[in-house]
């Protein structure tokens, strides 16, 4: 049966009835038990008094039957004489007084019954026969003396009126012996409430002890589980006020070196670790936030940057794509001239023009080689720039894997001191049930904050997955980029060489109508050279669009790389969300 109201399920009222328990049921017991056993040993002190009166009645039969064997006596004299001893003078109305000398109990006397069950001797009934008389029970009372009587077991209970209150009856006990002199069966009898005075003042003197010492063990117990109780109390109120997220609760001060002592110690130790815990998660969050939004910023340049060279490189491939086709145009006229050499002097000064133009198309090209490579070597510094802000990201998430690492142990060892504390709330009953609440909040908040810390360190092994992948990507762009401005180098020294064929043949133009026939020995070689020169060119085209297509894998790398950083940043705002909850 649960109580609802909060006074009897307090750890005070729970305390006050333990003790009062342990208090009343042993004073109970043992006075229940000292009570029994003093009616016990009283009966049994009554029973050998009733025997001794008996026997002290029959040595003085004895005695004073020897007198009447001797003749000083007669035997009507003795038996006249033992009746007045343990009873009294006869009186006119047939009674006898009880001789109050013989103490058999206030209401118990000495009587004397025949073998036939008629009163020898008696109070108030002498000479009548009792052998049919019955109690409320039907035990006929004078048979049952005389016959325990004669079989030596002496004694006899029966239920009998009191003498001065015939209406009440009460269990009465008789013990009896057969004179062997004169067959007399000498009896003494009492009711055993006179055994059990005694027992029923031991009885008033237990309930009277038992009933001062509950007093006196409320007055004590409850100063005492007020005591005890306050402290528990105190941590009560503040562990409520920290589940509720409120860390500012004042300390514990509890001087005790007992488990409450160490309780409140740990209670304090509990809050100041919650608070550095909070503080270290809120500062981490901060971190993070600063970081996911420095590599927001850095990637947004980095795509700005790579658009631009990819936008240049494009450029590039049109420089390329016009020298393949100038290339070949200067193929084909070179062809021509060594087809028809008839037709030289005419067009020496086409020559001259078109000499003219792929110097200016080369020294073009040159500088565009030049542009070219100033751009991938940017491009280069950017991508590795951007690796090492990536590999710095994986560094930091590394960190904060290690942070949430820690927030996880610290979760797991407060659910396993959460465990023990609940198992030792159960060990300790209904008084342990209080704190099994406590514990079980803080159970379930580490097992919320292991699982939030779970939930980090998931985002942050994704984010270092991608991280890597960016790194892997950038390092495979950088190798790209390399060796396209080894390959632009070549383009720019073959430019070199075109430029100075050109100026050779610009200087030879003039002396061409004299050495025409060179010239024509000589077209075969020019005409492998512009093949040569247009598969360079083709090479160098084809290197360009190798480096654009690199450039849009990193503008997409870049992309991702912000999305993860977005989504960082989101998740570090969340944490300082749940953060913000507690009031440090």
């Amino acid at each position: 049966m649960k109580f609802k109201n909060p006074r009897i399920n307090s750890i005070r009222t729970k305390l006050l009835l333990f003790s009062l328990l342990l208090l009343i049921i042993p004073s109970a017991v043992i006075g229940f038990t000292s009570y029994n056993k003093t009616v016990d040993e009283l009966d049994a002190a009554g029973q050998a008094q009733l025997k001794n009166n008996v026997q002290l009645v029959l040595e003085m039969i004895d005695l004073l039957n020897s007198e009447v064997e001797q003749g000083t006596m007669t035997l009507e004299e003795a038996q006249d004489k033992v009746k007045t001893v343990i009873l009294g003078e006869k009186g006119a109305d047939g009674t006898r007084p009880i001789n109050k000398d013989i103490d058999v109990g206030e209401h118990g006397y000495v009587f004397v019954i025949s073998d036939d069950g008629s009163l020898i001797a008696h109070p108030s009934k002498e000479g009548e026969n009792i052998w049919d008389s019955e109690d409320p029970n039907g035990t006929k009372v004078g048979k049952l003396i005389v016959e325990q009587a004669l079989t030596g077991n002496g004694f006899s209970t029966y239920d009998w009126a009191l003498p001065d209150n015939p209406d009440k009856v009460e269990p009465k006990i008789t013990y009896a012996e057969q004179d062997p002199h004169w067959g007399w069966v000498v009896s003494a009898g009492t009711y055993t409430m006179d055994f059990n005075q005694g027992a029923n003042h031991v009885l008033m003197n237990l309930l009277i002890t038992l009933g001062a010492s509950i007093i006196i063990g409320v007055i004590v117990v409850s100063v005492f589980s007020g005591v005890m109780a306050r402290p528990v109390i105190a941590i009560t109120e503040r562990s409520k006020s920290v589940a509720n997220g409120d860390l500012t609760v004042e300390p514990l001060l509890f001087k005790s070196n007992d488990e409450i002592g160490e309780l409140a110690e740990n209670f304090n130790r509990m809050v100041d670790s919650l608070k550095g815990l909070i503080k270290q998660v809120g500062d981490s969050a901060e971190k993070v936030a600063a970081s996911s939004e420095e590599l927001t910023a850095s990637s947004e340049l980095t795509q700005k940057a790579t658009e631009q060279i990819s936008t240049s490189i494009q450029e590039v491939a049109i420089g390329s794509e016009k020298q393949v086709l100038s290339t070949n145009h200067a193929n084909h006229t070179v062809t021509e001239i060594s087809k028809g050499m008839n037709q030289v002097a005419c067009a020496i000064q086409e020559v001259a023009k078109l000499t003219v133009q792929t110097n200016e198309s080369a020294n073009n090209g040159s500088q565009v080689v030049t542009q070219t490579i100033e751009q991938m070597t940017l491009v280069k510094d950017k991508v590795k720039t951007t690796s090492n802000v990536v590999n710095s990201l994986g560094e930091k998430t590394k960190e904060i894997n290690e942070i949430v690492y820690f927030i996880t142990e610290l979760a797991s060892q407060t659910n396993l001191l959460a465990l023990n504390a609940a198992i030792e709330a159960a060990r300790a009953g209904e008084q342990g049930k209080g704190f099994a609440i406590v514990a079980d909040e803080v159970r379930k908040l580490a097992e919320q904050s292991g699982q939030a810390a779970g939930k980090i360190q998931t985002s942050i092994g994704l984010i270092q997955s991608e991280a890597t992948q960016a790194v892997h990507s950038m390092n495979e762009g950088t190798a790209v980029v390399e060796e396209g401005i080894k390959m632009v180098h070549q383009t720019g020294e073959t430019f070199n060489g075109i430029a100075e064929l050109i100026e050779q043949v610009t200087s030879q133009t003039q002396e061409v109508s004299t050495i025409v026939e060179e010239v024509n020995s000589r077209s075969q070689n020019v005409v492998g050279i512009v093949e040569e020169v247009a598969h360079i060119s083709e090479q160098s085209s084809s290197n360009t669009q190798q480096v654009a297509a690199a450039a849009e894998e990193q503008s997409a790398s870049m992309d991702e790389i912000a999305g993860s950083a977005e989504s960082l940043s989101k998740m570090a705002q969340e944490l300082q969300g749940v953060i913000q909850k507690f009031r440090l």
